[in-house]
């Protein structure tokens, strides 16, 4: 009888071994998260735009349940551009009433700006800036976001007037100042362009423009110079995986009047290059902005214009598509990307 006990015991704890085994692999492959945890870091969801109802909005991606949610919308405001903060620490959106074009001119209406804290998904208004012809946004500096309006003075449409507003990542405004300008003498104003991350530290990254633009590779040990590749599109944004052994840009189309290699198609690439093997390791090209971040081994872009705008996330260790998000009426990382309005 004793022997009997012993044999069952075993048994027992063999089968429960093998349950504990399952439930693991189980949880493993249900947890799509476990893609995106390298170092330790914790990576559960993101904000996104996209058409909510007959307006742009923003939703939340989910990246354990594989699934969005409306996060934030209004009835008369549309969400302009939505920008995280490096490592995703903050963020601030901008909507309008309404924009478009009024003969020759665009326009965009009431203009306002958020903050939302991306720990406790509170959204605080900041404030109104009224209207103008066109608004640019962007992180000035880690810690610093700036919007730049320009509008048309009323009374000598001769004259521009730009405002800059600062604020920190608090939405703490720093800086408000107004720029005009005469632009029968001085042409129309554009924003400073934002920094770009152009080196890891080990690696630089740079162009050499022509009909064809180069783009190149820098060893700053030994300053030895890798051509990347050539391609008729101009570099719009860098970044470089946190082991530093892979870098990620985009390109986007250069405006009519320069070449075009019948080689290239569509509006833009994303490339992610090997550092170590000197390599490409994947293109996406076609339509749309490329607008992306990198999260341990997963970039994640949006791709194509309007309706057919959509999310890709993608396993650049493993080289395999995780996930294609996609929202009635299109959506993107910073915006729902329109085709007249991209290009450098």
């Amino acid at each position: 009888m004793y022997k009997y006990k012993i044999l069952i015991f075993i048994l027992l704890l063999i089968t429960g071994c093998n349950s504990n085994n399952v439930g693991q692999k189980n949880r493993q492959e249900n947890n799509p998260s476990e893609n995106a945890e390298i170092a330790g870091e914790e990576f559960n969801d993101f904000l996104f735009v996209g058409m909510v109802n007959k307006n742009s909005g923003i939703y939340k991606y989910d990246v354990n349940k594989e699934d969005y949610s409306v996060f934030w919308s209004k009835r008369y405001e549309k969400v302009v551009k939505l920008y995280y903060s490096e490592n995703r620490r903050g963020a601030f959106f901008i909507t309008a009433r309404n924009s478009g074009r009024s003969g020759a001119l665009p326009f965009v209406n009431n203009i306002k700006i958020y903050l939302i804290n991306v720990n406790t998904g509170i959204v605080k208004y900041l404030t109104d800036i009224g209207s103008g012809i066109q608004v640019f946004t962007g992180w000035d500096t880690k810690n610093s976001f700036k919007v730049c309006l320009n509008y048309i003075d009323k009374k000598n449409p001769d004259y521009i007037h730009q405002r800059n507003i600062f604020f920190d990542i608090t939405g703490q405004k720093i800086l408000d100042e107004i720029k005009t300008f005469n632009i029968t003498k001085e042409g129309y104003p554009k924003p400073e362009e934002l920094e770009q991350n152009i080196t890891n530290g080990e690696y630089k990254i740079f162009s050499v423009e022509g009909d064809l633009n180069s783009l190149f590779l820098v060893n700053l040990k030994n300053n030895d110079t890798t051509l990347i590749t050539t391609v008729n599109q101009k570099l719009n944004e860098i970044n470089w995986s946190k082991d530093k052994k892979i870098l990620i840009f985009s390109t986007i189309k250069m405006r009519s009047g320069r070449s075009e290699a019948k080689s290239d198609s569509g509006n833009s690439k994303l490339i992610i290059y090997s550092l170590e093997d000197k390599k490409i390791l994947k293109i996406f090209e076609g339509d749309g902005v490329k607008n992306f971040f990198i999260v341990n081994n997963w970039v994640i872009f949006d791709n194509g214009f309007g309706e057919n705008s959509h999310i890709n996330i993608y396993n650049f260790i493993n080289l395999e598509m995780i996930k294609k998000i996609s929202v009635r009426g299109g959506c993107g990382l910073q915006n729902i990307p329109q085709g007249q309005s991209y290009s450098a």
